[in-house]
């Protein structure tokens, strides 16, 4: 008897669990890229630090530096579909490629959206301002890393930022470079090549002669010829490997000893958190999209790597060192 009423119980509780988990409202996260890439996972941790338990977390993956540009509009129809099944209580968009495939479809409905991640000027991407959509901008600081880097190499005179070939970087070099293909960062000649491939990446690295540094804010989306994708592991270790001159990233976890000198980055976690906070107040009833002005997250840290260091005989200022994070 003891036992079966312990088993009704059981089933009591767990139909009332299951009955507040379905009535529990959800936040659905459309990620630009794939679960597994460092930049998505640290924006998740972040995001749902700040969101807690209350609500129900959905994350659709639109997968756009390992699949083809083709596939794009089919995976962000499918990202549709799944808004439209899971009917969130608001969205969250990350990076632009899903800004810019999804962002108007969004603007014609009544849900909240927050967009983070964000390079570009949002407002390339609609006709007008929607009054539903607010987010956090992510400020890659190009510039001011050179700014950084000049005292670290102070014999240096050139410098060579290479990128993919991706919406990622077009939005960096538009917000940057600002239609110019060379500009002087304290007294830095700064020039950038576009690799549209694999093979003309490892070109470029081979032939950086007159070059005194490598920088490399994007390179996720590299491809073979026969379109396999590039993993970031390897792009990172063959660069540093085959450069004669010291490479350097934007992202923490380029930095290693098989990898980049050093890194000067946005932590995803911390710009998850602030788009999770904006998220929030939405949800509470604090404020509304439209009262909720864009944030510009640029705030940087420093990553670098002592083996690196070493091997290009760099000494860093005692004011960068006591900053940094080696790893």
């Amino acid at each position: 008897m003891k036992k079966l009423f312990t088993t009704l119980l059981f089933i009591i509780v767990l139909s009332f669990s299951a009955d507040a988990v379905a009535k529990q409202k959800s936040i659905l996260i459309i990620q630009s890229y794939h679960p597994d890439l460092a930049w998505t996972v640290q924006c998740e941790k972040g995001i749902t630090s700040a969101t807690g338990s209350k609500y129900r977390i959905e994350t659709f993956y639109l997968d756009a530096k390992r699949l083809p540009e083709t596939e794009f509009l089919r995976r962000a129809e499918a990202a549709w579909v799944e808004y439209k099944k899971t009917g969130p209580a608001l969205v969250m968009i990350g990076d632009d490629i899903g800004l810019r495939l999804l962002g108007p479809k969004f603007a014609e409905t009544q849900t909240p959206i927050i967009y983070f991640g964000i390079n570009n000027n949002p407002r390339q991407y609609f006709v007008k301002l929607p009054d539903n959509i607010t987010g956090v901008l992510e400020r890659v600081p190009l510039f001011p890393w050179l700014r950084y880097l000049q005292p670290i190499i102070p014999w240096a005179e050139k410098a060579l930022v290479l990128l993919d070939s991706s919406s990622t970087s077009e939005a960096i070099l538009n917000v940057t470079f600002q239609k110019r293909t060379s500009v002087v960062v304290s007294g830095l000649n700064t020039e950038y090549k576009i690799a549209r491939d694999w093979n003309e990446w490892k070109n470029i690295v081979k032939n950086a002669k007159g070059y005194d540094m490598i920088i490399m804010p994007t390179s996720h989306a590299l491809k073979k010829e026969k379109g396999d994708h590039v993993s970031f592991e390897e792009v990172v270790e063959w660069t540093s490997k085959n450069s004669s001159v010291p490479v350097f990233s934007n992202q923490d976890y380029a930095v290693s000893s098989k990898g980049a000198v050093g890194s000067f980055v946005i932590y995803g976690e911390a710009h998850g958190r602030l788009a999770g906070e904006m998220a929030m107040a939405i949800l509470e009833g604090e404020k509304r999209p439209q009262d909720i002005s864009p944030k510009m997250d640029s705030k940087g840290k420093f990553y670098f790597n002592q083996t690196q260091l070493d091997r290009f005989h760099l000494t860093l200022p005692e004011k960068i060192k006591t900053q940094a994070t080696f790893q």
